[in-house]
């Protein structure tokens, strides 16, 4: 197969500078279409009730503008920086969203991991990268962002310490002051640093192994600013991979010289065993924040296996340590208090401590696993073994398996290290004591990876000892406590929930906390990955939840759908759920409602080919799947977007089951969890295909409730395109294995001669089945028009695509085949690595790309959908939500840099 177009020779970033090549971009303006923000269905979540469900995309950081007693500004997660000049809008009389402004949609990277102004001055603002969305994409680590005129402007800086082709160093922690600015940089199991800078016009320095600072060490994964002492900083390092150098660090004169403070923490299993590691037993510190008043008092919290494991604050410097309860809600048995023990043993030769209750504790269900509390604390226990162990402390709970029956008890439990999981104290000794007090508990952050980005602390600048702790999924994911109350106490007299019933009305924020800060009214501000939400009156139990979000854009939308009856929008986000847009698409961004809640994942959405009796507007099915594998849902929706329920049912959906020829179910039979790959055939509109991720490809043809697995597809598939005009059997896929075809009814093909071992998306044109382009993970495009049998490159210039740091367009997540009679058919892609976007390539002119438009900001771009019908092409951004183009068939190239023959290609014969 010959085609004509441009060159796909191998250049090199040295050249491509050299020939300073871009390519063009169409006169395309990309409207945003939201969402803006997203609602819940019902608003009863925060306040006021008009804006009760309101939401937005993750947000990391939150900080108060020192210029403006109502301004902020947010580093969010995927996004980019944003600013409000009021967000107390929200507590008026009548009630206002939050107006916000970015101007960061063009920088290289919108994926933030801290922000920091200037206290000399309010203008100064400085940021920088590092991936810490909770799930899916990023853009680049190591990008320092500096504006001097309060966000209104942004410099860009590329140090080779921070970002290189050899290393992209994840930022933490980011300082300013004058011209120096602090980095703290790596992730959970990763290795870290600390860097300076002390001139605008300079260049950034590690201080690894000078002044103090360890040679080596793990993620240093915050670093504040003492606002009492000018020059003051605390760094919060992780030890190395062998358990050395890890503590709280502190530095007077603007990091030349360091301390380790942590040293004075005289609790045995204090700070500095907290942040120590260790490679070889697979022991890592999740996450670790900082939060410092005005006065110079300093709080540390530390997480491990996915929860709080200890915190302790200072008022000296780090000249001295106290150590904190941790919070938490009695559970089961011991749920109004503690209760004795009949006896904590250990067996001669085996490190298992094991608690006889006493009673059934009710942390064991039906099925013999833990629920409930996660944690035990033990007090009152005498000295344990011959070597006088204490054990009175917190524990991760554990089962204890009858050696009789093999079930877990119902009426002793085991004892796990806190930081570790590992059994007991290590000791082997045989130990018995037949007094003391436990008390089982669940702790501030439950799941096991939440933590990795979900923890937060702030101190309340106006009251001593008063401290704010936030987490994920737990009881009371936003706690109050006060440092100067006893602790030990059980349950804790330190600490009480500010969410939930610990609220005037029962209102929360969204449930994933990032960042606290205490503004100087006393209101709590808590960054998730909602958006931003304020608590009146945290100081009590009086005050409530409001949410912030307003305007902001920031939602993390992983999958797209185009609702050709409405004309309407449906798109699943990363932590926010499948919301749906409230009306047509046209005018600017919207409103979106959730259809499902969690974590949205596939969407599709078809002409029910159908009208409601009562109403007589046409019909459409929507599809989603959401978080697990039981998730998956039909919606009827009319052409006003308004749901129509199913006849009977009290519920506005249809739970899916898709039952296999054996009369099974198909999550029984297949792991369809997280499933992104959900995709309609619109030549059989019944048809819905399921991109499995243990079988293969599932097909239904009677929308969802029974399903066939098409015999020799691929596991896990990444893309599906169904059904031409001509051939509604046709249908092209990849995934694990390659790319596969299939021509009439029946089982798939492997296409054994595309040449590339990493294809990630296909599209299929829609009036012959023969022809399809495939898209890879590493930026390349292939095309065939003879069914498979052989293959062209047609990347061509689009390895000239450039985004002022990048070349080339990578991971081309998406591709969409846009036909025209009139107007010659086009192609296009997504790209969310490299020179994000989307982009362009006429087929009569194959490998010559454009740039769709020169205003699409530069999140991941993570999906597309294409309506034929009004020639309108909606393009998914992880961080940016949903925006559209128009007219996609009357976009013309613009001229084109200089691009010749010869081509790639590869066919089945070699």
């Amino acid at each position: 197969m010959a085609l004509g177009g441009c060159s796909t020779k191998q250049t090199d970033e040295t050249d491509l500078g050299a020939k300073e090549q871009n390519l063009g971009t169409t006169p395309a303006t990309w409207p945003s279409l939201g969402p803006q923000p997203i609602k819940f269905p019902v608003p009863d979540r925060t306040l006021p009730g008009q804006f009760g469900g309101d939401s937005t995309g993750a947000v990391e950081r939150v900080l108060l503008d020192p210029a403006n007693p109502t301004g902020a500004y947010v580093a969010s997660v995927n996004g980019g920086v944003w600013k409000t000049a009021d967000y107390t809008s929200i507590l008026a009389v009548p009630a206002a969203r939050p107006s916000w402004v970015t101007t960061t949609d063009q920088l290289p990277s919108l994926s933030l991991g801290d922000l920091a102004i200037d206290p000399l001055d309010s203008q100064r603002i400085v940021t920088g990268t590092g991936c810490v969305t909770s799930g899916g994409l990023c853009g680049e680590d190591g990008l320092i962002y500096l504006s001097t005129n309060g966000g209104t402007s942004w410099t860009t800086t590329v140090d080779p310490l921070l970002h290189s082709s050899a290393a992209k160093r994840k930022i933490q922690g980011i300082t300013v002051r004058g011209q120096t600015i602090l980095v703290a940089t790596g992730a959970a199991a990763g290795t870290g640093g600390i860097y300076r800078r002390t001139s605008d016009a300079g260049s950034f320095e590690s201080r690894a192994g000078l002044g103090g600072l360890p040679a080596t060490m793990g993620a240093v994964f915050d670093l504040v600013a003492d606002p009492s002492e000018p020059g003051a900083y605390y760094a919060l390092i992780t030890s190395d991979f062998v358990g050395a150098g890890g503590g709280v660090y502190r530095t007077a004169d603007s990091g030349t010289t360091w301390a380790r403070v942590s040293d004075n923490d005289a609790n045995p299993r204090g700070l500095n065993v907290a942040l120590s590691q260790s490679q070889a037993l697979g022991q890592w510190v999740d996450n670790a924040r900082l939060a410092i008043a005005p006065t110079g008092e300093l709080f540390v919290v530390v997480a491990r296996r996915g929860r709080a494991a200890y915190i302790a604050h200072t008022n000296d410097g780090g000249a001295s340590w106290a150590s904190m309860d941790l919070p938490g809600r009695l559970e089961g048995a011991s749920a109004a208090g503690p209760v004795s023990v009949v006896s904590v043993s250990r067996a001669a030769g085996s490190s298992q401590i094991v608690v006889d209750c006493g009673t059934a504790h009710g942390y064991v269900d039906a099925n013999g696993n833990l629920f409930g509390a996660d944690h035990v604390r033990l007090r009152n226990v005498p000295a344990f073994g011959p070597a006088s162990e204490d054990l009175n402390r917190d524990w991760l709970l554990g089962r204890y398996i009858e050696p009789t029956t093999g079930a877990a008890s119902t009426t002793k439990l085991t004892l796990l290290d806190l930081y570790t999981g590992a059994e007991g104290t290590g000791a082997t000794a045989a130990a018995t004591v037949t007094s003391g007090e436990w008390a089982g508990w669940s702790g501030s952050n439950l799941g096991a990876q939440a933590v990795f980005s979900h923890l937060a602390i702030a101190v309340d600048p106006a009251s001593p000892g008063r401290v704010y702790l936030a987490g994920d999924a737990s009881p009371i994911f936003v706690a109050r406590g006060d440092s100067t109350l006893p602790a030990g106490q059980v349950p804790s007299a330190q600490w009480s929930g500010v969410v939930g019933l610990n609220t005037a009305n029962d209102t929360a924020p969204h449930a994933d906390v990032r960042d606290l800060l205490v503004d100087a009214s006393g209101r709590l501000l808590a960054a998730t990955d909602g958006g931003v939400y304020l608590r009146t009156n945290p100081s009590s139990n009086n005050g409530d939840w409001y949410s912030l979000a307003g305007d902001m854009i920031t939602a993390e939308m992983l999958t797209v759908a185009i609702d050709r009856v409405s004309n309407g929008v449906l798109g699943g986000l990363q932590d926010n759920g499948t919301p749906a847009s409230d009306g047509p698409m046209g005018g600017g961004p919207q409103e979106w409602t959730q259809i499902e809640t969690a974590d949205g994942r596939g969407v599709a959405a078809v002409d029910a080919q159908a009208t409601d009796p009562v109403s007589g507007l046409a019909l459409s099915y929507r599809y989603t799947t959401w978080q697990g594998e039981n998730d998956f849902r039909r919606h009827v929706f009319d052409s006003s977007s308004t749901v129509v329920p199913p006849a009977g049912s009290s519920l506005p959906y249809v739970n899916l089951d898709f039952v296999t020829p054996g009369g099974q179910l198909l999550r029984d039979v297949d792991d369809i969890s997280w499933m992104e790959t959900l995709v309609i055939n619109h030549f059989a509109p019944d048809r819905l295909l399921v991109g499995a991720k243990q079988q293969g490809i599932w097909e239904s043809m009677d929308r969802g409730d029974t399903a066939a697995l098409i015999v020799g597809s691929p596991i896990a598939a990444t893309s599906i395109a169904a059904g031409v005009a001509s051939n509604v059997e046709a249908m092209w896929a990849v995934g694990s294995g390659g790319v596969f075809h299939r021509f009439a009814a029946g089982g798939m093909t492997r296409a054994t001669a595309f040449p590339r071992p990493d294809p990630l998306a296909v599209a299929m044109a829609p009036s012959d089945a023969q022809v399809a382009y495939v898209t890879t993970a590493g930026g390349e495009v292939w095309v065939t028009t003879d069914g498979g049998a052989s293959w062209d490159s047609v990347t061509g210039d689009l390895v000239f695509a450039s985004d002022g740091l990048h070349w080339g367009a990578r991971r081309l997540r998406d591709v969409a085949y846009v036909e025209s009679a009139s107007g010659g058919d086009r192609i296009v892609v997504a790209a969310s690595e490299g020179a994000n976007g989307a982009y362009m390539m006429a087929v009569a002119h194959p490998g010559a790309w454009v740039r769709v438009g020169n205003n699409l900001p530069r999140a991941p771009t993570t999906a597309l959908d294409y309506n034929p019908a009004t020639d309108v092409l909606v393009v998914a951004t992880q961080g940016r939500g949903a925006w559209s183009v128009s007219g996609v068939t009357e976009l013309n190239r613009p001229p084109r840099a200089e691009c010749t023959p010869p081509r790639l290609s590869a066919s089945r014969g070699g």
